[in-house]
């Protein structure tokens, strides 16, 4: 969610809290009814892993996206509008991850899991450059290997535009698209 900070200025703290935390609930619930495991919160972002070993786990990350952004553009939209005009993005891309823990030794408050690769860092990268109504971004490799249900919608139509991400000092192709599903 962009803006977040903004919002502790416009309203009360618990309001500003509400905001966040049904935000945050939303796309969490979502990521978990398609599979995947969330790993990290970091204020107003959520950073989650699908296995990656199979095509159904990039299937369903994009799927969770689609229902994001149905949840956050139709569903939930009228609630959050009382408040606020809600900007985020999604990024999706996939690749080794690394984790290790870092922090203090035998500290649990001051120690963590860290997730470190080439996916993790772009991902971030691509979901902040993600702007409305294209919210979500994908790398070009992970569209390569979409099914064409993922691709082209039932009207026939290709649900991806053509577009261009820099980061870390080159420009990246990427997909992006404004579309989006109800899921029950």
């Amino acid at each position: 969610m962009r803006k977040s900070s903004q919002l502790l200025f416009e309203h009360h703290k618990q309001t500003a809290g509400k905001i966040h935390k049904a935000f945050l609930t939303a796309i969490a619930q979502t990521i978990k009814h398609h599979g995947g495991q969330i790993r990290d919160f970091q204020g107003d972002s959520i950073l989650a892993f699908w296995d990656g070993k199979y095509q159904k786990d990039l299937r369903n990350a994009v799927k969770a996206a689609f229902g994001v952004r149905w949840l956050l553009s139709t569903k939930l939209k009228k609630y959050f509008e009382k408040y606020t005009e809600l900007d985020y993005g999604i990024g999706i891309d996939y690749g080794e991850v690394y984790v290790f823990r870092a922090g203090i030794k035998r500290n649990p408050d001051n120690n963590d899991l860290v997730y470190i690769g080439k996916s993790v860092n772009f991902v971030v990268a691509i979901a902040n450059q993600a702007c409305l109504p294209s919210a979500i971004v994908i790398s070009s490799d992970t569209h390569h290997n979409l099914d064409d249900n993922l691709k082209i919608s039932s009207k026939g139509y290709n649900m991806w535009e053509d577009g261009t991400i820099y980061w870390n000092g080159k420009n990246y192709d990427i997909k992006q698209t404004a579309y989006y599903y109800s899921f029950s």
